[in-house]
C-alpha cells in the first residue's frame, strides 16, 4: 500500500467489482447478516467455529513449517493442551505449539496496530521481522482500517442500493458492497504485508504471520475471518511468485475462493441445528432401509 491514497481508492473500487470478489461477498454478507448473534444456539456453534478455525490454522502452518504429514488429531491434541503425542513426531507438536502461540499473539491486536504484536506473531513461527519491517506492516495495517473506515465502494454504492425496492433488498444491497470494498482492502493489504515480509526474507512462515495478523484485522472491521487449506495457500505463494509484487488475476482469484469458501462455511457451522441433523439422519436412513428392502424383494 505504498499509492497515493486516490491511487488506492481506485484499486479498491476495481478490485471489488471483478465477478470473484463480489461473489465472495455475497457469501460474506449472507454470514454478516446473522450479527449480532444474540441465540444460545447459534452463539455456542459460533465459538465452536472459532476454535475449529484455530485448528483448522494450526494445522497447516505445522505441515508448512515441518513439510510433514500433520493429522487433525495432531492439531486437536496439541490445542487441548498437549505438548507430546505418543507415537508422533515431536517436529509436529513443536510446530503445532509454535502455530497455537502466533495465534495466541496474533489476537493481542485488539484494533491497534502496534508493530511488537505483529513481530511477536513472526517471531512465534520462526520467521525474522526486524523493527522497521514489523513498523512497515503495522503502517499498512492502520491505512487499510483508515480505508475500511471510509468504504469507497459502499459509499459511492449508496444511492444504486437505495433505488432497488423493499428495504430489506437495499441492506442486502449495501451489505454485500461493504464486504467487497473490505475484501478489496484486504487483497491490497495482504499483497504489501507479503512484499514486506518477502523483504526480511522471513519466507512462508513469514506468509502465514501476515495472514493471522490480516484475520485480526477482519475481525477490528466486521469483516469474517479467512481461511486457506494447504492448497490455496500453495497457490497464493505460487500467484505471488509467478507476478512479482502487482495484485493479479491469480492473487486475487485465490483470497476470493478462500473467503467465499469459508464464509460459507461459517454460516453454516453457526445454523447448525443438532436436533434438526438428527432428524434428517434419521429419515435419511429410513430412506436408504426402504430402497434397501425394495431392492431385495423386487430380485
Amino acid at each position: 500500500m505504498t499509492m497515493m491514497d486516490g491511487q488506492v481508492q481506485d484499486a479498491v473500487q476495481r478490485l471489488a467489482s471483478l465477478p470473484d470478489i463480489r461473489d465472495a461477498a455475497g457469501h460474506g454478507a449472507a454470514l454478516t447478516s446473522l450479527w449480532p448473534l444474540t441465540d444460545a444456539m447459534m452463539m455456542g456453534n459460533d465459538a465452536k467455529y472459532a476454535e475449529n478455525l484455530q485448528v483448522r490454522e494450526s494445522l497447516v502452518i505445522a505441515h508448512v513449517l515441518t513439510g510433514l504429514d500433520v493429522t487433525r488429531a495432531d492439531a486437536e491434541y496439541v490445542y487441548e493442551g498437549a505438548d507430546t503425542i505418543p507415537g508422533r513426531p515431536q517436529d509436529i507438536v513443536d510446530a503445532l505449539l509454535a502455530a497455537n502461540d502466533a495465534c495466541d499473539a496474533a489476537a493481542a491486536y485488539r484494533g491497534k496496530a502496534d508493530s511488537t504484536v505483529f513481530a511477536g506473531v513472526a517471531q512465534a513461527l520462526g520467521a525474522s521481522w526486524n523493527a522497521e519491517i514489523a513498523g512497515d506492516i503495522a503502517d499498512i495495517v492502520r491505512r487499510a482500517s483508515q480505508f475500511a473506515a471510509d468504504n469507497v465502494v459502499a459509499r459511492d454504492g449508496a444511492d444504486d442500493a437505495g433505488n432497488t425496492s423493499g428495504a430489506a433488498e437495499s441492506g442486502t444491497a449495501s451489505e454485500v458492497l461493504r464486504v467487497a470494498g473490505d475484501l478489496a482492502v484486504y487483497t491490497l493489504a495482504a499483497a504489501a504485508m507479503l512484499r514486506q515480509s518477502d523483504a526480511a526474507q522471513a519466507g512462508t512462515a513469514g506468509a502465514c504471520a501476515v495472514l493471522l495478523a490480516l484475520n485480526e484485522w477482519c475481525d477490528s472491521v466486521s469483516l469474517p475471518r479467512l481461511f486457506y487449506s494447504q492448497q490455496l495457500l500453495s497457490q497464493l505463494m505460487d500467484a505471488r511468485e509467478a507476478n512479482g509484487d502487482g495484485v493479479s488475476d491469480a492473487f486475487v482469484s485465490v483470497i476470493a475462493q478462500a473467503a467465499g469458501a469459508e464464509w460459507e462455511q461459517h454460516r453454516g457451522d453457526v445454523l447448525w441445528d443438532p436436533k434438526e441433523a438428527k432428524r434428517q439422519a434419521k429419515e435419511a436412513d429410513e430412506r436408504r432401509n426402504k430402497a434397501e428392502l425394495s431392492a431385495k424383494f423386487s430380485k
